[in-house]
This record gives C-alpha cells, sequence and structure tokens, in this order.
C-alpha cells in the first residue's frame, strides 16, 4: 500500500492543488486517493443501514483498506432516520434556546432535501457541541474516567453527526464538512471509530482536511458558498485559482529564497531556515496583480477586488499551514472588501512596499504566537539587519495584539524592532496590500510529521533557537554545570483556569502531593498561573525548571525556556493528534514522560490521581539524572 500510494504521489502536478473549468489535478490527487481508500471508515463507523459487502484481498490501496475497515467493525440494522432522532432527543436536552431554534429550522430543511450539506454539517456540529457541553457538566463531579453508559452515549450521537458530515463531504464535497468530520476524528477517534487503529484514523482525518482546503479552492467560483465578494471577483478575473498549501510548493513558487543559519551548541552544527520571497506577477498586459494579505488567518493571496484587468488571470492562493482546514473561512463577506480605498469605519487598508508575514493560522493564540509566530518575526529581523539598503525597511503584520504579544515585544533587544519600517496589529477587517514583495519565514517540519493540522504545532529546533537566543538564554555546555550547585531548582505545576477545558477538578490534591515530592528533593515547588504572570516572569520562572507538570495545553509552549536536559510530565491525551510537546521535548534536548488522561478527554474537566502523578513525577526526577559535561552534547527524551 505504501508503494502505491508514492507512485501516486510522483505523478501528482507538483504537489499543488488547481481549479480549472472545473477539474481538480495534482497533488490534491493523493489526498483523494487515500480519501477514496478510506471511505469505508465513515460507512461502518456511524452504524447506518448499508449492506453488506464482499471484499477480496486485492492489490491497491482502496480495496484492501476497505476490506480491513469492513472486516474489525460489525454492521448494524439501524435505520439512519431513528439513530437520528434519537441522537436529536439527546441533543435537545442540552442545546439553549437559540441553538433548538437553529436545530429545527435545517432539520425541517434537512427533511425536505436530504442532500442539503449546509444543513446537515449545521445539524451535526450542533450535535457536537451539545456532546462537549456534555461532557464538561458530566466531568464536574469527581472521578476518574466518564462511565461506560454516558461513553456510549457520545459515541452513538458522534456517530450520528459523523455520518451527516461523511454524506456532505462525499455528495456536495462540502468544505465544512470535510472539516468537521476531520476534527471528530482527530479530537474523539475512540468515540466515534472504536475499533479503528487510532494512527489510521488520525491519516483519515489528515486527507479531509486537505480536502477542506481544496474544496474551497474548487468551488469559489460559487457565489453562495463562498464569499460574496471574493467569489464574484473569482469568476470575473481568474480563469484558474491554483492553492500553494505545500512547502516545497511555496519555495518553488518563490522569487528568491533565502538560507539562514543558526548554530546549535549543544549538537554543534548548523539548523537552516528558508524566507521565501513572494512577489505579484507581472501578465500579458504588464499590469502586476498585487498580493493581498487578508482573512481570520492571513492568507495570502492575488485575487483581485478591483477593477483593473481586461482579461482573466491565473490566480494564487498561499497557505503556509500546510493543508489548511480552515481556508473557507478566510473570505466571509464580513471581512473581504470589494475594493481598496482609504480606511473607513471599521475596515482597514494598508498599502506597504515591502511586507514580513508573522501572522498565521490562529496567530493570537499562545502557543501558535510563541512558537511560530515569535520566531518568524525573529528570522525576519536577523534578515533585515544583514541588508545593506536601510531605506527599504519592512512593515511587519503581527497577530491581533493580545498582551502576552505585546509583553514579549517589550522583552526584544531594541535592534530586532529597529530592523523594520512599521510594525502593524492585524484584525480580520484589515486588509495588507503589498507592492512590491512579501518575506515569509518557512518553519520547515517536513522532518516532523505528516500532512494535517498537526504539522503547524511542531515547528524545528531551528525556529526554537531563535527564540532562545533572542532572550539571551545560552544554550553552552557549560549551563549544565547548573545542576551541580542546586539550580535550577523549581518543580513548576501548570494551573489552568476553572472554566478552562481540561482544568484539573482536584488542582488542590496534585498542588498538596507535588509540594510534598518537591520537599523530599530539596526542590523548590511554584504553582505557575499564566493569566496573571508577565512575559519577564515566565522566561526566568521555566529557565529555574528542574521538572515541569501540565496538562497538554498552551502553557506547556513555555518550556521552550526551559535549561538542557529539564524534564516535563505531560498530562497528555492519548489521541495521535496531541503529539506537539513530545516533539518540543525531543527538540530542546528535554526529559520527558507523559502520565496519559483517559481517551476523549479534550473537552472534560480531569480528576487525575494525585499518588500516581507524584509517582510518575518521581521517577521522571531519577531518570533525569544529569549528564557529565563530557556526555552532555547527546540527545535525551
Amino acid at each position: 500500500m505504501e508503494n502505491n500510494f508514492k507512485d501516486k504521489k510522483k505523478k501528482a502536478d507538483h504537489h499543488s492543488s488547481t481549479y480549472n473549468n472545473g477539474q481538480i489535478s495534482s497533488f490534491w490527487e493523493n489526498i483523494f486517493a487515500l480519501l477514496a481508500a478510506t471511505t469505508a471508515i465513515a460507512l461502518v463507523l456511524v452504524h447506518w443501514d448499508f449492506p453488506s459487502v464482499p471484499f477480496q484481498q486485492q492489490g491497491n490501496l482502496e480495496q484492501n483498506s476497505s476490506a480491513y475497515l469492513f472486516q474489525i467493525v460489525p454492521e448494524e440494522d439501524m435505520d439512519r432516520s431513528i439513530a437520528l432522532d434519537r441522537a436529536v432527543a439527546w441533543c435537545s436536552r442540552t442545546w439553549d434556546i437559540e441553538s433548538a431554534a437553529l436545530a429545527d429550522t435545517v432539520l425541517e430543511r434537512l427533511r425536505m432535501r436530504s442532500g442539503d450539506g449546509n444543513a446537515a454539517t449545521t445539524v451535526a456540529n450542533l450535535m457536537v457541541r451539545a456532546t462537549e457541553s456534555h461532557m464538561r457538566t458530566a466531568s464536574d463531579v469527581p472521578h476518574n474516567n466518564i462511565g461506560s453508559n454516558e461513553r456510549d452515549k457520545y459515541s452513538q450521537v458522534l456517530r450520528v453527526a459523523a455520518g451527516l458530515l461523511f454524506r456532505a463531504a462525499q455528495n456536495e464535497y462540502h468544505h465544512g464538512a470535510h472539516y468537521s468530520f476531520a476534527l471528530l476524528l482527530k479530537l474523539y477517534p475512540s468515540l466515534v471509530a472504536p475499533g479503528f487503529d487510532q494512527q489510521f484514523v488520525a491519516q483519515v482525518a489528515a486527507a479531509h482536511l486537505c480536502a477542506s482546503a481544496n474544496a474551497t479552492i474548487s468551488k469559489l467560483n460559487q457565489v453562495q458558498v463562498a464569499g460574496r465578494a471574493l467569489a464574484a471577483s473569482v469568476n470575473e478575473y481568474c480563469h484558474q485559482v491554483e492553492l500553494f498549501s505545500d512547502i516545497d510548493l511555496i519555495k518553488k513558487e518563490a522569487t528568491m529564497l533565502k538560507r539562514m543559519n543558526i548554530f546549535d551548541p549543544i549538537t554543534k552544527k548548523k539548523e537552516v531556515v528558508y524566507i521565501a520571497t513572494l512577489r505579484p506577477k507581472n501578465e500579458k498586459e504588464k499590469q502586476k496583480m498585487p498580493l493581498l494579505i487578508q482573512g481570520l488567518d492571513a492568507i495570502i493571496h492575488d485575487i483581485p477586488i478591483e477593477n483593473l484587468y481586461k482579461t482573466k488571470k491565473k490566480c494564487r492562493v498561499f497557505s503556509i499551514s500546510g493543508c489548511y482546514p480552515a481556508l473557507w473561512r478566510q473570505f466571509s463577506t464580513s471581512s473581504l472588501p470589494t475594493v481598496i480605498t482609504e480606511a473607513s469605519g471599521n475596515e482597514r487598508y494598508v498599502n506597504a512596499h515591502r511586507v514580513g508575514l508573522v501572522d498565521g493560522f490562529s496567530g493570537s493564540a499562545y502557543y501558535h504566537w510563541l512558537l511560530e509566530g515569535l520566531p518568524r518575526l525573529l528570522i525576519l529581523a536577523e534578515s533585515e539587519m544583514q541588508q545593506t539598503n536601510s531605506d527599504d525597511k519592512l512593515t511587519i503584520i503581527l497577530p491581533a495584539g493580545k498582551h502576552f504579544i505585546q509583553d514579549t515585544i517589550r522583552l526584544l533587544p531594541r535592534r530586532f524592532l529597529t530592523a523594520f519600517s512599521a510594525l502593524h496589529y492585524r484584525v480580520p477587517t484589515l486588509t495588507i496590500r503589498a507592492e512590491k514583495e512579501i518575506l515569509l519565514p518557512i518553519l520547515d517540519k517536513k522532518k516532523i510529521t505528516s500532512r494535517g493540522s498537526s504539522a503547524t504545532l511542531c515547528p524545528s529546533r531551528a525556529a526554537l533557537l531563535f527564540i532562545r537566543n533572542s532572550f539571551g538564554l545560552n544554550e553552552s555546555l557549560t549551563q549544565v554545570s547548573k545542576w551541580r550547585d542546586g539550580s535550577p531548582n523549581l518543580l513548576i505545576l501548570i494551573a489552568r483556569a476553572p472554566d478552562e477545558a481540561r482544568a484539573l477538578g482536584n488542582q488542590e490534591a496534585v498542588t498538596a502531593a507535588l509540594a510534598s515530592l518537591a520537599a523530599r528533593r530539596g526542590l523548590q515547588f511554584f504553582l505557575f498561573q499564566g493569566h496573571n504572570t508577565t512575559m519577564a516572569h515566565t522566561i526566568r520562572t521555566f529557565n529555574a525548571a528542574r521538572l515541569v507538570v501540565g496538562v497538554h495545553g498552551a502553557g506547556l509552549a513555555n518550556t521552550v525556556f526551559c535549561s538542557p536536559y529539564a524534564a516535563i510530565l505531560e498530562l497528555g491525551l492519548p489521541e495521535p493528534e496531541f503529539i506537539e510537546y513530545r516533539h518540543l521535548a525531543q527538540q530542546l534536548h528535554l526529559h520527558y514522560a507523559v502520565s496519559q488522561l483517559p481517551p476523549a478527554s479534550f473537552e472534560s474537566r480531569l480528576w487525575p490521581r494525585p499518588n500516581v502523578i507524584a509517582q510518575a513525577a518521581e521517577a521522571l526526577l531519577d531518570a533525569a539524572i544529569p549528564l557529565p559535561l563530557s556526555s552532555s552534547s547527546s540527545s535525551s527524551s
């Protein structure tokens, strides 16, 4: 199967996605191959009334996968309308008045036309929200796991939702259905697809994420599908829209690639990142199609939104987040102007000569800012300081200005900021027009993981080194000697706010257990509460950590500031999606262990056993004995 998939990959047209007269070609053939190969997963995991089909073991990917899936999951004789009614009845007890009214409306549409992809997707998403809300409420009661009866009910409801989404994705190639179906498989594989290998389910999910982006591109000319202004522009000005969502593709399309090296004092090697320069293209009429940065997650494109062109053009869309699943939401009517004008009302426009893009997918979220946005800013600063032309400085586009973004920038050396002409905090209604070029740091993640959302969450070693160096966190071997004089000496527990998902319901008991352990081991216990801690204090705190304990969440991103060979104990989610902190520990030469949480706990309040956490923490401290200086250059995780 592996060889067959690689053969198909070689035949792809530069791994790109093209919409041209309704035909889809290129890299997405790979995704369609995986989607076709895994269609059976949706047919059987929702337990609807599909007939039994005898399969022969064949030599191709599609038939082998289908045979495997049908063998391990028995079918049930269940009328899908009954299953839907039962799921809706259960969800209605959780829906608020607004959600219930919306559900009634779209269910009526669905009954009138079963192929209404928008209605099916809306109903399914309402079911998922109701299930997650029930998970949060049920987990308020102290216990270590949700009861089997509740899990069965969650599974039944989410399977029905998955069935609705899969049909909409399959029959209408609905971008939102692909997206939501993928998230279900990623977050709740044990409930939606029990009995399946979870790594395989994650591959299916990744394929649907890619299909979501491709569905957006293929349907941009349909006004009712995409944002009206953009769709009208595509229909009027573009004969073809090409999506560049692959690192290698973006490198190939770039006018110039600049190689940036940074020395790794642990491995004694140079790590590499690249800066891609994207420029407007000259068409036959010698007109340049300006590059725009637009949408919730700062998508780059050159789809005309002003009446400048006599003939239709080949238009481009760039996604720096790999198979970007929410491409469709970037072009909503509310955030898309029909013409570039002066600032008016809530809409703002920035015309710049040279633009450096720091913002991106969920750029204002703490994890994405600290481990993706910040290194992009630092890489661009280092590059600009090497330029000889000081009169043509970059305009930097930052994520919307949350306090921790501003706090971080204030700590940077002044020389980083004087390399730029201006910093703009971007909001969804801000449109940036690049007259000459856009510089885009590429945090190459090819070594990390396959396509899918996880690829956007695993920064390279080079990106992390830029962060550490900018704050003076020298990783020379002499720093390991700090272990010998009792520093770093903190045992940190990362707290989550009570209203956050995955908050500890028994945080006081866990705190007491870890504080007792710290006292026995001669360490100082520290309860870290990020929402009221400055960035400077955060950096100092984590740099002094011997051991960090925390539930899977953005707070663990602060381990980027830890000294080499410190340790991380993650209270981790078992789904394959959640690999970023294991990866982070490996890249930073930190010791790592996981105390696994129950499946499908992403939205739940957690009640881990304090003695189990303390025992795991003590075992990790024993394993993370400081290495002798002569061997400290070896990796340990």
